[in-house]
């Protein structure tokens, strides 16, 4: 026998002495996989049977099916919310449309109460109730209102400008009402002074009367006297 023939037998008796060491260990050392699942586990300790497994199959089968079926449910109803959402939003939109341009239907009213449904949402289906401004009124939409807001205060504007001019007006009359007073009261001194001057002459005028019939009298006197002395001039 050569060396080499020699070499292989002894590595082939050495490979065949660990494969039959690893059998032997493995066949020792393999778990009870037949056995009937144990009742209790000590701690550190981890069995594994068939029939565990399968009792673990088993139980994850059930989960699995439990939850494929309550993604099923919860599934309807997320389609259910979304299409409850999707007809809210459309409402919702109205809603904001009424806001801003008004209700037709309700004489142009934007703003109405919010009422509730049993579940705590607001029903967008009752519209019954208006908002009422401060004139009793129903409450219009916000571009109604940014209009009438708009025209009222081209009114101001224009009230505004209208006093102003009315001001003007009145600051002008007062001038004049100033002089027309002024005048007055210069022609009541005037026609005071005209009257005084007048009552001077009128008192003048009788005393001049009164010496001429004073100074008659006393020549008719005096011509009587010398017509008894015998004396006519």
């Amino acid at each position: 026998m050569t060396t080499i023939g020699k070499l292989l037998a002894m590595l082939n008796l050495v490979i065949g002495l660990g494969v039959l060491s690893w059998s032997i260990s493995v066949y020792a050392q393999r778990p009870g996989w037949f056995e009937p699942k144990s009742d209790a586990v000590g701690i550190g300790q981890s069995p594994v049977t068939f029939a565990q497994l399968k009792e673990d199959i088993d139980e994850l089968t059930r989960l699995a099916t439990v939850a494929s079926e309550n993604w099923g449910t919860q599934l309807k109803t997320l389609e259910s919310l979304e299409q409850k959402r999707a007809t809210r939003l459309k409402k919702y939109n109205e809603r904001l449309g009424w806001a801003r341009s008004g209700n037709p239907a309700k004489g142009g009213a934007g703003f109405f109460v919010p009422a509730h449904t049993p579940d705590g949402l607001l029903n967008l289906d009752d519209a019954s109730v208006v908002v009422k401004g401060i004139d009793d009124q129903p409450l219009k939409g916000s571009d109604t209102l940014l209009k009438t807001v708009t025209g009222d205060t081209a009114k101001i504007i224009e009230s505004a400008q209208d006093i102003e001019k009315q001001r003007r007006e009145f600051g002008r009359l007062g001038t004049l009402i100033l002089a027309a007073e002024t005048r007055v009261l210069k022609m009541t001194e005037i026609r005071d002074a005209v009257q005084g001057e007048k009552f001077f002459l009128e008192s003048f005028e009788v005393n001049v009367y009164e010496t001429r019939e004073t100074v008659v009298r006393r020549k008719k006197q005096l011509t009587n006297r010398l017509i008894e002395l015998k004396y006519v001039p």
